[in-house]
């Protein structure tokens, strides 16, 4: 336990693992997510950035898949207490992560990347720590229940909705002098969520982010909230190549993003299949 988190150090870099050796590293952290938030594993040395990674929500310790033989050090974490990162025993509030990163980091450069609440966490440090660059996958913006609460939306329809404590990410950017680059990517839909199972609405949070100057948002061909899911290899190349340009003009970053949106394409389930001949 250090700075009020519940931590474990690898000083094996993630480079040097085979990808065996990674999938059993993350079972094996998904078996201790109950009492530990965050993981760091230490850079081989050859990397002038590093990567933060933010598990969304029941992600545990998966997402750390992206991060597959990179170079950087990596900080990872995830709280299964609070998975929109309000503070719990495992980790503070997000305020708390961000004056952590402040001190482990410094003036390094940093990427900082998550999904979902994780995509929001993403955001929110990059906004607390303004010379971060950020990827995040659908994030949520802002406490989102009283805004959907006012729709009239089907019963049918299992709309899910952020907790009251989150921040204002359009507010707290407008008031951050950023010098990182953030991107903010969201699906063109989420009819794979399903909605009769999950919904998020996330084309909600996108339309608050577009307003915010200093974040880039993407639209990717995506039908499904995770939309990492079933691609980490392909965020695992980006990642790398966004990490690589760290220190680079934000046009260089921007085309990055542009290319990864390029790749992403839908994720087409059996029962969602295209008739033959189409």
């Amino acid at each position: 336990m250090t700075h009020g988190i519940a931590f474990k150090h690898c000083s094996t870099p993630l480079s040097d693992l085979s990808l065996e050796e990674l999938r059993h590293i993350i079972g094996d952290l998904n078996n201790l997510s109950e009492q530990l938030g965050c993981v760091v594993f230490e850079a081989n040395g050859r990397s002038k950035s590093d990567l933060v990674i933010f598990g969304g929500n029941l992600e545990r310790f998966s997402m750390l898949s992206v991060a597959r033989g990179l170079d950087a050090r990596v900080f990872y974490f995830q709280d299964t207490k609070s998975w929109w990162y309000g503070g719990s025993e495992l980790l503070p509030d997000i305020k708390g992560i961000a004056t952590f990163l402040h001190h482990q980091i410094g003036s390094r450069h940093c990427l900082a990347f998550g999904q979902s609440s994780g995509g929001y966490a993403a955001l929110a440090v990059g906004a607390l720590n303004p010379h971060y660059d950020v990827l995040a996958c659908s994030p949520q913006a802002f406490s989102d229940a009283d805004v959907k609460k006012s729709l009239n939306i089907s019963s049918w329809i299992n709309v899910q909705s952020t907790p009251n404590y989150l921040l204002d990410l359009q507010a707290v950017y407008d008031n951050s002098y950023r010098t990182g680059f953030a991107a903010a990517l969201f699906s063109v839909s989420e009819h794979l969520n399903p909605s009769y199972s999950y919904f998020w609405m996330d084309h909600l949070h996108m339309a608050k982010l577009a307003l915010v100057p200093s974040i880039d948002v993407f639209m990717a061909a995506s039908s499904n909230h995770p939309m990492v899911l079933q691609r980490a290899p392909l965020f695992s190349e980006y990642l790398k190549q966004l990490i690589d340009a760290s220190g680079k003009r934000t046009q260089v970053k921007r085309e990055i993003v542009k290319k990864l949106i390029m790749e992403i394409k839908p994720v087409v389930l059996p029962e969602h299949a295209p008739p033959p001949g189409v």
